[in-house]
């Protein structure tokens, strides 16, 4: 029969087991993020935030190519008017100084007097004109037109062959008064301002053709 210190050695083993089952029976404490309904609301969150970021990202990307598009029309306008400030001015010059020309060959001699006088004031004032325009539109080109794209500077070109040429008809039309002009005369000055002319426009629709690109 056992004795009663065996007992309670033997009541002490069992009490330590079952300690031991009641410790290993026991759940670990689980981390913050795996309670229960965390990593669902987290991952709720996340993708709220990203959809919003993408949102975003997308809202700006647009408004940025709307106002680049903007931007470009804007600037385009602003080229097409002072092109066509710039191309109607060339165009009057041109006109005063084949008329007058004209005038000096004889071309118009059929005409009456006050016709020919008529034609001859009606130069006058294209050139008045030119003389009023061409410096704003120097401002105009050269504050308009990217320096890239050599429009100022071929329209520099245009207005000095024009200028160079008009003195040349000028003083032949003067002389034109005692006696007629040749024919050929001021023909290397007028072939000069056809060749400075065609610069400034072919520069002017390259830069066009390089803008429409960007859109």
């Amino acid at each position: 029969m056992p004795s009663d210190a065996d007992l309670q050695d033997l009541l002490k083993h069992e009490q330590f087991m079952a300690e031991v089952l009641r410790l290993r029976q026991t759940e670990k404490p689980k981390a913050w993020w795996e309670t229960a309904g965390v990593v669902p609301a987290v991952m709720a969150v996340l993708t709220v935030l990203v959809t919003s970021v993408t949102g975003y990202l997308s809202q700006r990307g647009l408004k940025e190519t709307e106002a680049l598009l903007t931007s470009v029309r804007e600037r385009g306008q602003l080229e097409r008017e002072a092109a066509k400030r710039a191309s109607s001015a060339i165009a009057e010059m041109l006109k005063a100084n084949d008329e007058r020309l004209r005038l000096a060959h004889g071309d118009f001699d059929s005409l009456a007097v006050d016709k020919r006088d008529e034609i001859a004031e009606g130069t006058n004032k294209l050139q008045e004109r030119w003389r009023l325009e061409r410096e704003d539109l120097d401002m105009d080109l050269f504050l308009v037109f990217a320096p890239s794209s050599g429009v100022f500077d071929s329209w520099q070109g245009a207005r000095r062959a024009i200028e160079v040429e008009t003195e040349c008809v000028e003083n032949a039309y003067a002389a034109a008064q005692k006696r007629r002009a040749p024919e050929d005369v001021c023909r290397t000055f007028a072939d000069a301002t056809a060749k400075a002319v065609a610069s400034l426009r072919e520069h002017i629709r390259g830069d066009y053709d390089q803008l429409t690109a960007t859109k």
